[in-house]
C-alpha cells in the first residue's frame, strides 16, 4: 500500500505479533497522546515560572524564541513565531522590556526596526525553565525499559534528524504560495 493511502496499514510489528496500525491516521494520534502526555507533565514548570516570574504565557513564548534564535528578532517576527497580532506581541515586549528580560534596540540596517533580544536574566531565566522540563521529559524516559528506550531512540532518531528540514522546506514553499 503507498503511503498515501488513508487505508489502515495494519501488519504484525511487535516481538509478540501483535498488529501495529501504521496509517498516518493512526500515527498521528499516538503522536498526540505522546505529546499530550510530555505537554501536560510539562506545563507545572511552566506554571510556576510564570507565577514566580510574573509572566503571562505570551512573555513566556517570547523568552522561549529568543532564547532559541542566533539572533535578535523583530517585533514582527515575535508575532508570527508566537500567533500573536502585531499589537499583542508589541505589549508583550514592552512588558518584558520593562521587566529587564530583554533589550529593544534599532536594526542597524533599518532604524525603523527595533530588535529585541534577551538580557542575561531572560536567558537564564529561559534556560531554568527549559532544563526543568528537560528534567522532566528525561524522568520519562528513564521510566522505560531498555527495549523501549532502544526503540525510541531508533524511531525518534531520524525524525529528528530529517523532520526539521521538511517542515523548513514546506513552509518555504507555502509562504511562496
Amino acid at each position: 500500500m503507498n503511503s498515501e493511502s488513508s487505508t489502515p496499514e495494519a501488519v504484525p510489528s511487535t516481538p509478540g505479533g501483535a498488529t501495529v496500525d501504521h496509517s498516518p491516521e493512526a500515527i498521528a494520534t499516538q503522536m498526540l497522546e505522546f505529546f499530550g502526555t510530555i505537554m501536560r507533565s510539562g506545563q507545572a514548570p511552566l506554571v510556576q515560572a510564570a507565577e514566580r516570574y510574573d509572566l503571562t504565557f505570551s512573555q513566556l513564548k517570547i523568552l522561549f524564541i529568543l532564547s532559541t534564535s542566533d539572533r535578535a528578532q523583530a517585533v514582527n517576527e515575535l508575532a508570527e513565531a508566537t500567533t500573536l497580532s502585531l499589537p499583542a506581541a508589541g505589549r508583550a515586549v514592552d512588558a518584558v522590556v520593562r521587566s529587564g528580560l530583554v533589550t529593544r534596540t534599532e536594526d542597524a540596517a533599518d532604524r525603523r526596526v527595533k530588535r529585541i533580544a534577551l538580557t542575561e536574566l531572560g536567558q537564564r531565566i529561559a534556560d531554568e525553565i527549559n532544563e526543568t522540563r528537560a528534567a522532566l521529559v528525561r524522568g520519562m524516559v528513564l521510566k522505560l525499559n531498555q527495549n523501549e528506550r532502544r526503540a525510541l531512540a531508533e524511531a525518534l532518531g531520524p525524525l529528528v534528524a530529517a523532520l526539521p528540514a521538511r517542515m523548513h522546506s514546506e513552509a518555504a514553499n507555502d509562504g511562496a504560495r
